[in-house]
């Protein structure tokens, strides 16, 4: 689910269509059924799954933290291949 989320900026919208569909899966998961009327908390005591806005968040932190060391590489590296020749 969590599949190039890195890169995608999520809205409040997108981040509860996440849960619901998380909590969908767990539900078809335990062959449960919205009329069972299960409380989405016991659901997960039973699946001892995450919820999705954990990995998703730690994931686009990597992400920025790689973006970030890259450009910073790159201006390292443009700041030794300037010529300096000339320069009195």
């Amino acid at each position: 689910m969590n599949y190039g989320t890195e890169k995608r900026s999520f809205t409040i919208g997108l981040i509860s269509n996440g849960k619901v569909a998380q909590r969908a899966m767990e539900r078809a998961i335990l062959d449960v059924s919205l009329r069972d009327r299960i409380r989405n908390e016991k659901i997960r005591r039973r699946t001892k799954v995450t919820d999705i806005t954990h990995p998703i968040s730690k994931l686009k932190w990597q992400w920025a933290g790689q973006m970030i060391a890259e450009q910073m590489a790159d201006g390292v590296e443009k700041c030794w291949s300037v010529d300096h020749e000339g320069t009195d």
